[in-house]
């Protein structure tokens, strides 16, 4: 075919031995440095998980302000479906019970309608997903948590299958 390769050092042609060695270890160090990267990006992000500085994206009915930090939405009407999801949730024990008694009284909930911004809502009818999620996010009971599960790769029938959301070792 007599392709080249170019870069800012040189022209190299893939059919010459040496111009393929040369990219081949340039390709491995430009891999060797990403991983390096990577890793210094995350040992960043856990240093400011620890002093607790990271910002997480947060659940509806929470924003960042940017003077004081973490506080509740100023909108009333969104922290009023949150507490009265919790407040049903006291009051008849059962996730599900809550979707029907809310539902029954024509609860709607808000959605944000501006992507992650969540400045703007769409009041649509509460869905179960939706108590199940706010029911079981640690954000709602105070706790701060990051790194708490992780990725998995297993290599099933030649595949790979990756699985989320297992829970790291202590240690």
């Amino acid at each position: 075919m007599e392709a080249r390769v170019i870069d800012l050092d040189g022209v190299y042609d893939p059919c010459r031995p040496n111009d393929r060695l040369l990219l081949g270890m340039k390709g491995s160090i430009s891999e060797f440095e990403l991983g390096i990267l990577r890793t210094r990006m995350l040992d960043a992000a856990r240093a400011k998980a620890r002093r607790g500085e990271l910002r997480l994206s947060v659940p509806i009915g929470y924003i960042w302000h940017r003077d004081y930090g973490l506080g509740l939405d100023p909108d009333l009407r969104v922290q009023e479906a949150i507490r009265l999801i919790f407040s049903r949730f006291r009051e008849l024990g059962s996730a599900r019970q809550v979707l029907i008694s809310l539902t029954t009284d024509n609860f709607h909930f808000p959605r944000p309608s501006d992507g992650r911004k969540r400045v703007s809502f769409d009041w649509v009818p509460l869905r179960y997903r939706s108590v199940i999620s706010i029911l079981k996010n640690p954000f709602y009971a105070g706790a701060y948590a990051y790194g708490k599960s992780e990725k998995r790769t297993e290599i099933v029938d030649g595949r790979a299958r990756k699985s989320y959301g297992h829970g790291k070792p202590f240690g």
